[in-house]
């Protein structure tokens, strides 16, 4: 199919991302409930507590900090009631959003829009990553650094030393203090390294990277002052066999491609071996563009270097979940809430199959890998038949019950869902009586 130019920018790209986009919020329309979920009584611990802003910004759970996600979830709960539904809603419009920069960054690395640019909403607005919507909804540890990275890419194609080195650290600062952006602390300062070993020659700009580059280790410093390592051990799991954890990986990439049909069909074994495919890929990928922008000659280092933190960043994610769930079951690697922070993998496999020199080659690929990207938005139903169905339905059990019994034991054997954390039945029974006392929440509407 070959569409003009200006039509596929004016008329078709809008449309297939309108289109995506409603969808997405359909999704959350019927699948999001108000109450809150399983870690989301841990998360919301300072609130309950009335903390400062810089303390939410600073708030440690598990191996991350809430920063920029916690802001904004406070910001919702003091407007809404602490309306965990209109937050599903927020973290819907940050994906979107994150899409939209995602566009712009193609843009900015290659010049022009073109037909299998469809690609970037389809990875970006995929329905596979629903439990970021309906599970325990936090903006924090997936959807928050997919839009601050996607920003912090775009940093870098700025021109000017001045301006690409001061968004750059403030987007690096950010990322470390929210959620799995954590990982970027130990991109930032790899790259401000070869920007200083680039400009060895150069006294002036070769101060200018060196500084940047104490920054960046300053905001590393800063992140683990006051860190309580302690929590990392809820964070790993028992051993795995050596061989599971590669495998844990590859999996990861193909859930990003596996329909949501509730069965196990050739789709799902096909979705798996690519995903043994793209991993391979991306780490083949990476090493080819981390020489390139080691060239000083190269013409495409901006593009590598996009390329470079975007697989860099997901590899590093993936390979510390492999190492830290794999022990529990290669099933793990299939959980929704992973393919938020995958997305800036499939961006970067994109980009890397525009690069491809041989034109054959790439006339092939891409339009495969658009194929590939099509059964990760299965099942076309986002009703009753939607896997999301198993968390918004048991939610609404789970909370009608409390409503009319206040007996939360009561209601996790009805529903026959986990819905509480393991705490004591003490701070389980305070915290649901403050939100009652003062109406938020679960008590603020019925919804």
């Amino acid at each position: 199919m070959i569409i003009p130019g200006k039509t596929f920018r004016s008329v078709f790209l809008p449309l297939i991302f309108l289109l995506l986009g409603v969808r997405l919020f359909a999704l959350i329309h019927y699948h999001a409930v108000n109450i809150l979920y399983w870690d989301q009584w841990d998360y919301y611990q300072p609130m309950f507590d009335g903390a400062s802003w810089l303390e939410l910004f600073r708030w440690q759970y598990g191996a991350h900090r809430q920063g920029l996600g916690f802001v904004l979830t406070r910001a919702i709960a003091e407007l809404t009631d602490w309306n965990t539904r209109i937050e599903s809603f927020a973290i819907g419009g940050l994906i979107c959003l994150a899409a939209v920069a995602a566009l712009w960054l193609k843009r900015r690395l290659f010049g022009f829009l073109n037909v299998y640019d469809i690609a970037i909403p389809l990875i970006v607005l995929t329905t596979a990553q629903f439990q970021t919507f309906v599970g325990a909804v936090n903006p924090a540890p997936a959807a928050f650094p997919l839009l601050l990275l996607t920003f912090y890419c775009l940093a870098w194609t700025i021109t000017r030393d001045f301006w690409r080195y001061l968004l750059t650290l403030l987007l690096n600062h950010l990322l470390i203090f929210t959620g799995y952006g954590f990982f970027v602390g130990a991109i930032t300062p790899a790259l401000f390294a070869v920007e200083s070993w680039r400009r060895r020659n150069d006294k002036r700009r070769l101060a200018t990277a060196l500084v940047a580059l104490a920054i960046s280790l300053l905001s590393v410093y800063s992140f683990f002052s006051d860190y309580d390592f302690s929590q990392l051990q809820n964070s790993t799991r028992s051993a795995a066999r050596f061989w599971e954890y590669p495998l844990f990986v590859c999996l990861m990439f193909g859930r990003f491609m596996r329909p949501e049909t509730g069965q196990t069909t050739w789709l799902t074994y096909l979705a798996m071996l690519c995903g043994v495919v793209l991993a391979l890929t991306a780490v083949v990928a990476l090493l080819i563009h981390c020489r390139l922008i080691l060239k000083p000659d190269s013409k495409e280092r901006g593009v590598s270097l996009v390329i470079v933190i975007l697989l860099g960043y997901t590899l590093l994610f993936a390979a510390n979940t492999a190492f830290g769930r794999a022990g529990m079951g290669l099933n793990i690697s299939q959980s929704s809430r992973y393919v938020t922070l995958m997305i800036a993998g499939f961006l970067a496999l994109y980009f890397h199959l525009l690069t491809i020199k041989r034109e054959t080659a790439r006339r092939f690929g891409l339009p495969v890998f658009l194929l590939l990207l099509l059964p990760g938005h299965l099942p076309l139903r986002l009703g009753a038949d939607h896997p999301a169905s198993f968390y918004s339905r048991n939610k609404r059990v789970w909370k009608d019950c409390y409503l009319r019994t206040e007996d939360y034991n009561r209601c996790e054997s009805i529903s026959d869902f986990k819905l509480l954390p393991a705490q004591s039945p003490e701070a389980i029974k305070r915290k649901l009586d403050y939100l009652k006392r003062h109406r938020l929440n679960l008590f603020a509407d019925s919804r």
